[in-house]
């Protein structure tokens, strides 16, 4: 009791890191947050819900744990006392199992757990952060979020998409390209082999697509399924929108027989980089194999994925906040919307552009110094140096922008099935008028009397002023 009491008191005058299960993702981010001393590293759980197993692994990371003693299904948090401590300094909650649903019901009850007359520092002390693997359960997190009787900070945390952004920006496609810097083109043709289907997987492939959209660039994509009965009908609806835009080849193969070798070598010698994302006995043959191109391992790692860097502070979210603020000062007060009211397609293009970045700088042939160093009148000459370097970067930005849409589900409206007075996009439908070509980009301005184009060439010549104020290294 008096160990308990003592852990309550200590609650009480530090930030807390609060945990309601022991999955391996939840047991490396609090061992990382540990090793980072950040605060306290608290594990809680219903007495009914934990064994001694689990107790040696949260001693074993050097976190603290509290039981409750409530039979009480209703509510996550239930001992009086510990709420106390918890509204004391700030608190950051994980819901990180690796069942969504099961994320979701832990949500719920945490709402349960307050009284009226606490909501008001509820609000003000907590953040949450949800792990969500399926993007489908993105809207029903939203929904829910948005009926609660009190507004929480939050963030869903994908562990698929953040592995899929670590290879972007840690292998960038374009680095294994053929670049015209006086144009901004590429002349190649981007070809991965990738070894293994899930959701890094569908992740991956999605990124690749919107980091390899640039005038004059081909792009092709082999996933290899271990499954001799796998067929086109049996993907998701997704991967079927993908194949209808861009060059994907499922192949189905057996690890075990002669001809898996004789598929990967058949393609070895065409291929940019082999991405794998399975742990199964196909990597052993790829890695023994005299690959020339850039070979990746993506397999999820929690300890490498679950740190205080990626999931605390965000980072590979940080900057494309910080683009889309910059990009929100330059609207007019009353078309300013913060990131939190944006939907889910529109903080997935932030991410895209943020991401792109670094592409865009090379098809120029600068880096950010050399950019920052640059006068706004320089920086904008330099854009119009060559006749067709500013289009075909304002081209490549509609690409990326396409990539991101049509990777997410969405479809082309066409002109003539848009009523007369209706807009130009249809969020509920997932359809857009402008996932068209540049050149009939042109048609839908006319028909809305809105400058799409001009969206394009903004993203580009503001990226000097990005640069100025830091954002790109945000």
């Amino acid at each position: 009791m008096f160990n308990k009491l003592r852990l309550l008191w200590q609650c009480s005058s530090k930030d807390k890191y609060v945990f309601f299960n022991c999955s391996e993702a939840s047991l490396a981010l609090a061992k990382d947050i540990v090793k980072h001393k950040k605060g306290i590293v608290l594990f809680v759980s219903d007495y009914w819900l934990i064994d001694d197993e689990d107790l040696q692994k949260i001693k074993d990371i050097g976190a603290r744990y509290f039981i409750q003693q409530s039979d009480d299904t209703k509510l996550l948090i239930s001992n009086k006392l510990l709420k106390k401590a918890l509204l004391k300094k700030k608190t950051h909650l994980f819901f990180l199992s690796h069942f969504d649903e099961e994320n979701i019901e832990e949500v719920s009850l945490f709402y349960n757990s307050w009284l009226d007359y606490d909501f008001e520092q509820v609000e003000h002390d907590f953040e949450l952060t949800i792990r969500i693997q399926d993007e489908s359960m993105y809207p029903i997190v939203e929904d829910y979020m948005k009926s609660t009787p009190f507004e929480i900070p939050y963030t869903c945390f994908n562990d698929a998409e953040l592995i899929a952004s670590e290879v972007i920006k840690n292998f960038p496609p374009i680095d294994t390209l053929k670049i015209n810097t006086q144009n901004a083109t590429v002349e190649d043709t981007y070809e991965v082999l990738i070894v293994g289907l899930n959701a890094i997987t569908y992740s991956i492939l999605r990124k690749l697509i919107e980091a390899t959209q640039f005038v004059g660039a081909q792009f092709k994509a082999t996933v290899m399924v271990n499954d001799a009965n796998f067929s086109m009908e049996s993907l998701p609806e997704y991967y079927q929108e993908m194949k209808n835009h861009y060059d994907i080849d499922f192949v189905s193969y057996e690890a075990e027989s002669d001809d898996f070798p004789i598929k990967v070598k058949e393609r070895l010698h065409l291929l940019k980089q082999v991405i794998i994302t399975t742990k199964n006995k196909e990597e052993k043959f790829i890695t023994t194999t005299d690959v020339s191109c850039s070979l990746i391992y993506c397999v999820g790692n929690h300890e490498k994925t679950f740190t205080v860097n990626k999931v605390l502070k965000s980072s590979h979210l940080h900057r494309a906040k910080a683009i889309h603020q910059f990009y929100n000062q330059l609207k007019p007060f009353a078309q300013r919307i913060p990131w939190e009211h944006l939907s889910d397609i529109k903080k997935e293009s932030n991410m895209a552009v943020s991401e792109s970045l670094y592409a865009k700088l090379k098809l120029m042939g600068k880096t950010v110094e050399e950019i920052k160093q640059m006068s706004e009148i320089e920086f904008q000459l330099f854009l119009q140096e060559h006749p067709e370097r500013l289009l075909n970067l304002a081209i490549a930005e509609h690409l990326r922008w396409n990539a991101t849409y049509f990777t997410h589900g969405w479809k082309t409206w066409h002109l003539q099935e848009i009523p007369e007075g209706m807009p130009h996009q249809d969020e509920a439908r997932k359809l857009h008028a402008c996932l068209v070509d540049w050149n009939t980009l042109k048609d839908v301005e006319k028909r809305f009397d809105i400058p799409f184009q001009i969206y394009d060439y903004n993203n580009i010549l503001t990226i000097r002023m990005l640069a100025e104020n830091n954002t790109l290294n945000s």
